[in-house]
């Protein structure tokens, strides 16, 4: 006989957890699964923080090798890899700690196993041990599964010599030839990390660096790549690999001619899909979209009325703080509170070097939606702080509506722009105008400044 839940979260990534912790706040009795037991998901284990320690650990190695600038003359420092690794660990094994014990004060129980709807109101767990299996009845049911790697249809990963980006935050070795293809956010922020700890790093683009962002920003980015050591090869037209015993050559075509790269590793960065295969969706009356992704309301409530979805398993941006908003406003909504998922805009960061981040509309997307536009402009050359720290790369760039002086869209690329933008994200949530930003005193002599001249270098 089935076991009956009240509410029941599938998937204890940023969104899921998220959401059953607030679930349990709110009176109801939750019961949070997860295949891998492992709480905070992909995004904790194996993507955004373990990526991020390796962004600044490598930073400071980087730095530590060009402090002759600053008058510091100091040896070489020696990179042991394997205790970085060690400390990165470290840190995701804390904050997974953190979610445990979040979820155990609000009395959400934690199941490891594979859930899958046997109905629209029951779901069959399948243990880690064969044909250890768990029946469950739920009055409410919410997916936070995620997405996968997708693969590479002449270049598989093995896991050994061909990676993904969670084997490649989990190296025991830095490589010396490592090969990234794909050139989105994912191979840009570990194309900088590991050419800044020594590797020989190639990228390879079929249609640009980044190239879902303006190009404004993204040259100031390339060309640091370059800077670093990084060889940019673009409008790729096919890949293929010949593997000679632990190391392989990448053969690209890139513009009708054949180039030849040495890898001992070699990276795929090329995307990821919605991860929804044996989740037993054809037993319910959930929708998937063209592109395989959960369509859900703006309660996130699916078309089965008792069964929500949020974060990446429901389509971009795929964004871990995205998923955990949704996560709440989810939960709130199972319990009556009538919660809506409504931002007016959301930020975007990638960690490269130098940062970039933006929020609401391009300039271009601005005009293309009909709106007079102007834009204030404030380099980070002319800014004090960013003098002070000898990091004087990039601007931040304001888009405001001509007439009502309301921003549409900021964008920044240079030192903390990851940090910087959600003081742009608030004004854009508030409905702010250039002078509100503009007015506001800020300390001096700090980065948020380049917000404030931006605003006030517009016109008008």
């Amino acid at each position: 006989m089935a076991e009956i839940a009240d509410v029941i979260v599938i998937g204890a990534g940023p969104g899921g957890y998220a959401a059953a912790i607030r679930a349990a706040e709110l009176g109801r009795k939750v019961t949070l699964i997860d295949r891998r037991g492992k709480l905070g998901g992909v995004s904790l284990h194996h993507g955004c923080i373990p990526s991020k320690a390796l962004v600044h650990a490598s930073e400071v190695a980087w730095q530590a090798n060009h402090l002759s600038e600053l008058g510091i003359n100091s040896p070489k420092p020696k990179i042991n890899f394997k205790k970085m690794q060690s400390w990165k660990n470290s840190i995701v094994s804390k904050l997974s700690n953190e979610i445990k014990k979040a979820c155990d004060k609000n009395g959400v129980n934690i199941l490891e196993g594979t859930a899958r709807f046997t109905s629209p109101s029951s779901v069959e767990i399948q243990g880690k041990a064969r044909g250890k299996s768990k029946k469950l009845q739920f009055n409410y049911a919410l997916i936070d599964c995620g997405t996968k790697e997708i693969s590479h249809p002449k270049i598989p990963i093995d896991g050994t010599l061909v990676i993904g980006p969670t084997q490649a935050v989990e190296l025991t070795a830095i490589p010396k030839d490592l090969v990234i293809v794909g050139a989105g956010y994912i191979g840009v922020e570990l194309g900088t990390v590991y050419a800044k700890l020594g590797s020989r790093v190639s990228l390879l683009a079929r249609a640009g660096v980044l190239s879902n962002m303006d190009k404004e920003l993204v040259s100031i980015v390339q060309k640091r790549l370059i800077q670093l050591g990084v060889r940019i090869y673009d409008g790729i037209e096919d890949e293929q690999i010949q593997k000679k015993a632990r190391r392989a050559l990448v053969k690209i075509k890139q513009k009708g001619k054949t180039v030849s790269l040495p890898a001992d590793k070699i990276l795929m960065a090329i995307g990821r899909a919605p991860f929804t295969k044996g989740l037993g969706l054809e037993n319910t009356k959930v929708k998937l979209d063209e592109k395989g992704f959960i369509q859900v309301d703006a309660h996130r409530r699916t078309a089965d009325s008792k069964i929500y979805a949020i974060g990446d398993i429901t389509g971009p941006p795929l964004l871990a703080y995205k998923a955990s908003k949704e996560g709440i406003v989810a939960a709130e909504a199972i319990v009556g509170l009538g919660s809506t998922y409504s931002p007016r805009a959301i930020p975007y960061a990638v960690f490269c070097d130098p940062e970039l981040a933006t929020v609401g509309l391009s300039e271009s997307e601005a005009r293309a939606k009909g709106f007079q536009v102007i834009t204030g402009k404030c380099q980070f050359s002319s800014l004090a702080k960013a003098l002070t720290i000898n990091q004087p790369i990039g601007f931040v760039k304001v888009i405001a509506e001509r007439y009502t002086r309301k921003i549409l869209g900021v964008q920044i690329v240079g030192p903390d722009a990851s940090d910087l933008i959600s003081e742009a994200a608030l004004a854009l949530e508030m409905n702010a105008t250039l002078e509100n930003i503009a007015n506001t005193i800020h300390t001096h002599p700090t980065l948020p400044e380049a917000l404030m001249e931006a605003c006030r270098a517009a016109p008008g």
